[in-house]
């Protein structure tokens, strides 16, 4: 019985480090390229140019254009931090609302626009305009009744 026993203690370890095992082994995914192979470390997602070179094989690192631009990212983020610092440094701070009873001057009056109604000046200068199209008007009427009721001239 106790070898029984240790048959399923091997069985179970076994089964237990096989997958860890084939997870190593799985860890890097080999892809064929001319002069070598590509090798992508599936964990950190590392890619390195192998090559044989002597009877074995030599990896080194490609170069990682996404470690680049995260650089790149990094340093004009700083930048733009720093340059927000100086704009609120050099940004002269709001001027405060003078209150009521500092004797602030009056507001200046609203600028001409369509919701603006004319002043006084203006509505007198209008009725000037006004009367004087209605003189000539009533002018005009009175000479066309002149005409219309005068006899006709002979012309010879």
């Amino acid at each position: 019985m106790g070898t029984a026993n240790l048959r399923c203690a091997v069985l179970v370890l076994g089964l237990a480090i096989a997958p860890a095992a084939m997870a190593q082994a799985s860890r890097y995914s080999m892809t064929p390229v001319e002069g070598g192979a590509l090798r992508l470390d599936t964990q950190t997602g590392e890619v390195s140019h192998c090559t044989p070179q002597y009877g074995s094989w030599k990896c080194s690192g490609v170069a990682d254009e996404m470690a680049k631009l995260k650089s790149k990212i990094g340093a004009l983020d700083k930048e733009n931090r720093a340059l927000k610092a100086d704009v609120k440094r050099l940004k002269p701070p709001p001027m405060a609302a003078p209150k009521a009873d500092e004797g602030a001057p009056p507001a200046p009056p609203p600028a001409a626009g369509p919701d603006k109604l004319p002043g006084d000046d203006e509505i007198d200068q209008m009725m000037t305009f006004l009367e004087k199209m209605a003189r000539r008007l009533k002018g005009m009427v009175e000479d066309l009744k002149r005409e219309q009721q005068s006899p006709p001239t002979k012309q010879l």
